[in-house]
C-alpha cells in the first residue's frame, strides 16, 4: 500500500469519526433538552399540585424510560460504532454521504472502491485505473463536509429550559425546592399543604393552666 492510498484511507477513516463525533454531541443536545424540559414541567407541576405517590412514581419512570431510550440510541450506540464496538457504516456509505458534499468527487470514490474489490493482484490496466483514481481522490478531506460548529445552533435551544428553571428559582423558591424534594421521594406520600394561612397576632410567651385566653388570628 502506498502512501497517497494510506491517505486517501486516513480521510476515510477520519469522516467515520467525526461522523459519529457529530451524533454524539447532538444525542446529547437533544437528551439534555428533552429531559431538561420534562423535569421543569414536572417539578413545576408537582410544586404547584403536589401528585400523590403513584403519578409522582409514574412521572420519574416515564423520565428515567426517555432518558435510557434517547441515551442508548443517540449516544451509546454512536459510541459503540466510533470506537468499533459494533458495525461502523461502510466506506461505500461514506462514499455515498461524501458525493453530495463535493461535486467534483460524483461517483469516482464509489466506483475506486469497486475496482478495488473487484480487481485481481495481475491485472495492470485496472491497478493503474485505481491507482489514478486514488491520487486524484486522496487531497481532498472528506471530514471537511461535516461541520461540528453547527451545533452550536442546536445547542442554544438549551438556554430555553435553562432559564425557565432560573426564573422558577428566583419567582417561586419553594415550588422549586418542593418540587424537586418530592419528586426525588418520588414513592413517599406527602401531607399537602392547608389551601389558607393562620396569622396568630396575640401569641402568648406563657399559658395558665385553667385560665380565660382570647386568641385573635387572621
Amino acid at each position: 500500500m502506498n502512501q497517497t492510498e494510506n491517505q486517501l484511507l486516513a480521510h476515510i477513516r477520519e469522516y467515520r469519526r467525526k461522523y459519529y463525533v457529530n451524533q454524539i454531541i447532538r444525542g446529547s443536545i437533544g437528551l439534555l433538552l428533552i429531559v431538561g424540559s420534562i423535569l421543569f414541567l414536572s417539578i413545576m407541576g408537582e410544586g404547584l399540585l403536589g401528585f400523590p405517590a403513584s403519578v409522582r412514581t409514574g412521572i420519574m419512570a416515564v423520565l428515567g424510560l426517555v432518558f435510557l431510550g434517547v441515551a442508548g440510541y443517540y449516544i451509546v450506540w454512536p459510541v459503540t460504532k466510533l470506537f468499533n464496538l459494533s458495525q461502523p457504516i461502510s466506506d461505500r456509505e461514506i462514499a455515498e454521504l461524501v458525493r453530495t458534499h463535493f461535486p467534483e468527487i460524483d461517483d469516482k470514490l464509489i466506483n475506486l472502491l469497486e475496482l478495488k474489490s473487484n480487481t485481481s493482484a495481475d491485472n495492470a490496466l485496472v491497478i493503474a485505473a485505481i491507482d489514478k483514481k486514488t491520487e486524484e481522490l486522496a487531497p481532498i478531506k472528506f471530514s471537511h463536509a461535516i461541520n461540528l460548529n453547527v451545533n452550536w445552533k442546536y445547542a442554544r435551544y438549551l438556554a430555553v429550559p435553562i432559564g425557565l428553571f432560573l426564573l422558577l428559582f428566583f419567582l417561586k423558591p419553594d415550588v422549586l425546592r418542593n418540587g424537586t424534594k418530592r419528586l426525588v421521594n418520588f414513592n413517599q406520600e406527602f401531607i399537602p399543604p392547608p389551601p389558607f394561612q393562620i396569622d396568630v397576632q396575640n401569641h402568648p410567651e406563657e399559658l395558665i393552666a385553667g385560665t380565660d385566653f382570647k386568641l385573635e388570628a387572621n
